[in-house]
């Protein structure tokens, strides 16, 4: 919220609430352009991840996919659901960097195929009867 008095002007109009947001124009405009910095920088992270558990250009470590559009981040022994909800994203690139064992490269394809292997996802063929 903008601790500042300025005319009604100086704030953008909030169609869902049919008033003004709570930020100025200026304040708005510092806001937006720290997201982009933020979402910027994860992406970057995420690249110097994928290249160091990979290779340059990044791919897949069981079939050698490279697209980086469908390239993730897999945790060799699982689990990667609890420590990304306990540490996120930036706990989980810090992590690669510092060279920490048990992480890999694998496309969406290899990753969902690897999880119903371990029985990490819930799969049934449509169909199978359940018991």
């Amino acid at each position: 919220m903008c601790d500042r008095t300025l005319p009604l002007s100086e704030f953008y109009a909030d169609n869902s609430k049919k008033g003004h947001r709570s930020n100025c124009k200026s304040c708005h405009s510092k806001d937006c352009h720290v997201r982009q910095q933020t979402s910027n920088y994860r992406a970057a992270r995420r690249q110097e991840c994928l290249v160091l558990l990979s290779q340059d250009p990044p791919t897949c470590a069981r079939c050698g996919f490279s697209d980086e559009r469908a390239l993730q981040i897999d945790h060799v022994h699982g689990g990667g659901t609890a420590e990304s909800r306990k540490i996120g994203p930036a706990g989980l690139y810090a992590r690669i960097l510092r060279g920490e064992p048990g992480y890999q490269v694998l496309c969406a394809n290899c990753n969902t195929i690897k999880k119903v292997e371990n029985g990490e996802l819930a799969y049934r063929p449509k169909g199978e009867a359940t018991l």
